[in-house]
């Protein structure tokens, strides 16, 4: 049977059981058959939501995601192979800044990488497939087997697409590394996974890799590419190959390795082995397997190599397509599919699963505009490219609404003005984004006034919000294109299907523990996360593993609500779903996330920030992202980041780093005017003590970010320290 919200008290159900009323009144409906498995051809004015029982059944802040649509059982490549079958004709990468025949052994010089004009590459998922198909083949050829690492140094582009799908159908693992990491966390982070095999370009965001390699491997230049290294310092590493990045074309690329001491035999484009059909001889993978390293930011230490499996990673890429009302292609209607311009880093998460995968589980294209991210390059894609769906951190829509706010202006923005009719000489102004519909914001809260300005200036009215963590494939909430604008503003939306949520007291011991209570809906907790996409723990750490990690059944409280309710099917938001796990006392792995949340009583969830970045004023907890959000507020402020300061009183006191907007609000902004806003928002004790502006009095230009862009808060503290014992940005005068 089923259910459904009602405004009236619930009191008599079917077969004379009584049940207690619900946080969220319910009433019986008709059944109903479950979701399809798979994303079926849809009209364009049709939104598929995903089916979600995302409310809590009791006071407390638990909750569980629907059963429907079911889990995959597949590896990353028999998918894809699947994927290829179903869309074959239809786009499924466009590469702008690589030319049409990028991995052709003869192909001749183009474009520089980020012109992205003329002709680039497009690949159907006919020809993406061919090419994985062949990478697979020539990697294998090469030496690489099932559980190999495959390291990867690269910016988005081709290259990435294809190792994404040609490891997994080899049965290796893609290791995923930042290319602005040091020499020394290069070598760091090779040798933890134990990688066999490096691929690189000799350049990225300005920065030469030839001497780099050179540095820490001085075998290359005198072992040949058909030979394995054997580098002292680095024995795992058998092979390194060179991806390119250039405008020289295969042959003055093949001249330039050479030249380097590197080698013409290891070019990427030499690799592809594209006699024979599929992939044969390799061996055969599970679900269950790792399929990928994901490292850690790191803000806390060194960072930790996340091992995820083709389950935790496929299934989370469904799901977030699903919540994007993601509509694969239907020719018969006219409907090409949609088309991402995916702008986050592949070697991170969300350009890795919440770009790449969700797209691709829904028949969908991804575009890349250029290697890293331009916002100008961004807005040409979309533009152009017709694009339906635009992801990013916050950071990213604030560099491209300024971009759209110089334009209205008058100004000339290179890649954008000559776009506008006559160059924008004949008045008009404003760049159009008719195709734009949905796509992600996530890594920190989207300010109101940025969300607003997304949707009426960039069309974005089905933006989502997404919440997660590396360890966790990454997603675990998100928001939904039917959610109002407000909450999607200061919520990251429900949990998703298969996930479960606790929200549990923060005085809990150093490691997990199933007995650690709930607190009560609305009140703050950590926030823990369970179900199919936490990962299979640290690779070669399993101290940290546990102290994050524990297997354990839900918590008694929701196993006897969902007894009492008897495995029946509800109606919530106007989607049926199932209401029961079917397995109640099915052990579940847990994380814990280290992040500070509250659930409300329908299940939304919001992260009021991280538990060891909570500042504790005279005993009160004072809450980051809160005060930044208010900060955000005041007109002049263009970004801000609150931290805590050392107080000899009251233990800690509110400190506040801010960037100026270019503006002549910006420019008049002082210090007395950011306490007493904050003052007037959320009392006095969350009025910053401490007020610093980026680049003035000492202080650095930009804020210290995270590989993966996020503000190392444990640095700016330190900052902060030392800037408040020489007396620098005293905001507070007793």
């Amino acid at each position: 049977m089923l259910l459904r919200r009602s405004s009236r008290p619930l009191t008599l159900l079917s077969n004379k059981l009584q049940l207690r009323p619900l946080p969220h009144q319910l009433q019986l409906l008709t059944p109903t058959r479950p979701a399809p498995l798979l994303p079926l051809p849809l009209s364009r004015s049709f939104h598929l939501s995903l089916p979600r029982l995302s409310i809590p059944l009791t006071p407390l802040s638990t909750v569980s995601g629907p059963l429907t649509p079911p889990l995959l059982n597949q590896t990353l490549g028999s998918f894809w192979d699947q994927q290829v079958s179903l869309y074959p004709s239809s786009l499924a990468l466009v590469c702008r800044h690589e030319v049409p025949n990028q991995h052709a052994l003869d192909s001749p010089p183009g474009h520089k990488v980020g012109e992205g004009e003329g002709e680039c590459l497009r690949w159907s998922y006919e020809q993406m497939g061919e090419h994985v198909d062949a990478l697979a083949r020539g990697l294998s050829r090469r030496g690489v087997k099932k559980g190999d690492r495959v390291a990867v140094v690269l910016g988005n582009g081709s290259a990435y697409a294809l190792l994404q799908w040609a490891t997994a159908k080899i049965g290796a693992i893609l290791v995923c590394i930042n290319p602005s990491s040091s020499s020394s966390e290069l070598l760091s982070a090779l040798n933890l996974t134990t990688s066999s095999t490096l691929l690189i370009s000799p350049t990225l965001r300005g920065r030469p890799f030839l001497p780099v390699l050179h540095s820490l491997f001085p075998s290359l230049s005198r072992t040949p590419a058909d030979e394995e290294l054997k580098e002292e310092g680095c024995e795992a590493l058998k092979r390194v190959v060179l991806v390119d990045n250039t405008d020289l074309g295969a042959k003055g690329f093949g001249t330039l390795l050479e030249s380097e001491g590197v080698g013409k035999g290891r070019d990427f484009r030499s690799l592809f082995k594209w006699e024979g059909v599929g992939v044969e001889g390799t061996e055969e993978c599970r679900p269950d397997e790792i399929v990928n390293f994901q490292f850690t930011s790191g803000t806390t230490g060194l960072p930790k190599a996340v091992a995820l499996t083709h389950s935790n990673v496929l299934n989370n890429g469904l799901f977030i397509g699903r919540c994007m009302a993601l509509r694969p292609p239907a020719p018969m209607e006219g409907w090409e599919g949609e088309r991402l311009v995916n702008s986050p880093p592949a070697f991170h998460c969300f350009g890795l699963v919440l770009g790449n995968l969700a797209l691709w589980t829904h028949g969908g294209c991804v575009i890349y505009a250029s290697e890293s991210f331009s916002p100008s390059l961004a807005l040409r894609a979309a533009h152009l490219e017709r694009a339906t769906a635009l992801h990013g951190v916050p950071t990213m829509f604030i560099a491209e609404l300024a971009l759209l706010r110089k334009l209205e202006e008058g100004e000339w923005v290179e890649g954008l003005s000559d776009l506008l009719p006559e160059g924008g000489k004949g008045g008009a102004r404003r760049l159009e984004f008719g195709s734009l519909r949905t796509g992600i914001a996530a890594g920190s809260p989207v300010p109101d006034e940025v969300m607003r300005s997304m949707v009426e200036r960039m069309n974005l009215k089905d933006l989502t919000i997404t919440y997660g963590m590396s360890e966790t494939s990454p997603a675990t909430c998100m928001s939904t294109t039917h959610d109002p604008l407000p909450l999607r503003c200061h919520t990251v939306g429900r949990v998703l299907p298969h996930t479960h949520l606790r929200i549990v007291s923060p005085s809990h011991p150093l490691y997990p523990s199933p007995e650690t209570p709930s607190v009560p809906l609305g009140e703050a907790g950590e926030l823990w996360s369970g179900g199919y996409a936490v990962m299979e723990g640290y690779w070669r750490n399993e101290r940290a593993s546990r102290e994050v990690m524990f297997d354990a059944t839900l918590p008694d409280e929701e196993v006897e609500a969902r007894r009492k309710l008897g495995g029946q099917e509800v109606m919530v938001d106007g989607e049926k779903q199932e209401l029961a796990p079917a397995k109640l006392e099915e052990r579940i792995r847990w994380i814990r996330t280290g992040d500070q949340a509250t659930m409300d009583p329908q299940g939304y969830v919001r992260i009021v920030g991280r538990i060891k970045d909570i500042i504790i004023r005279g005993g009160e907890n004072l809450f980051p992202v809160v005060i930044e959000a208010r900060m955000l507020k005041l007109v002049g402020v263009e970004d801000c980041s609150i931290i805590s300061v050392p107080h000899p009183l009251m233990g800690e006191v509110v400190g506040a780093f801010i960037q100026r907007s270019p503006s002549p609000a910006g420019r008049a902004l002082t210090s007395t005017m950011v306490r007493e806003h904050i003052t007037e928002l959320l009392g006095h004790q969350s009025a910053p003590d401490w007020v610093w502006y980026l680049g003035e009095e000492g202080v650095e230009e930009a804020y210290p970010v995270t590989q993966s862009g996020k503000i190392r808060k444990v640095e700016l503290r330190e900052w902060g320290k030392k800037l408040a014992e020489q007396g620098i940005g005293k905001a507070r005068m007793d």
